[in-house]
């Protein structure tokens, strides 16, 4: 008996060469949103912390954490001798989307 081949709706996240062959493709949250729905989470977390889980750099942290202070959204509770023992508190939670991504949706519209 011979196969033929059925056409399907590919899933979000999967992608075909063309053998047809079925492979995983990078798709999800972006990392700020990521980022954001942890530090919601959590309310109250250390930056080194966060650095690990999401792979993140010094600068990009530290850039993360200056725009949510700057937006109100977050204090520094503690400051250590090292950027990453820092602590840091969620002081308002103004929902699920991230803040950044509300002014970049904002700047594209211009």
């Amino acid at each position: 008996m011979k196969q033929t081949h059925i056409p399907h709706k590919p899933q979000r996240g999967v992608k075909s060469d063309k053998k047809g062959v079925l492979k995983r493709t990078k798709c999800g949250k972006a990392k700020k949103q990521k980022v954001w729905e942890y530090m919601r989470r959590n309310k109250v977390f250390r930056v080194g912390d966060l650095m690990i889980v999401f792979d993140m750099k010094k600068n990009y942290t530290n850039w993360i954490l200056w725009f949510f202070k700057k937006e109100g959204l977050l204090k520094q509770v503690y400051s250590g001798k090292k950027f990453e023992d820092s602590v840091w508190k969620v002081i308002k939670d103004i929902g699920v989307v991230s803040p950044i991504t509300i002014i970049e949706k904002n700047r594209r519209k211009r």
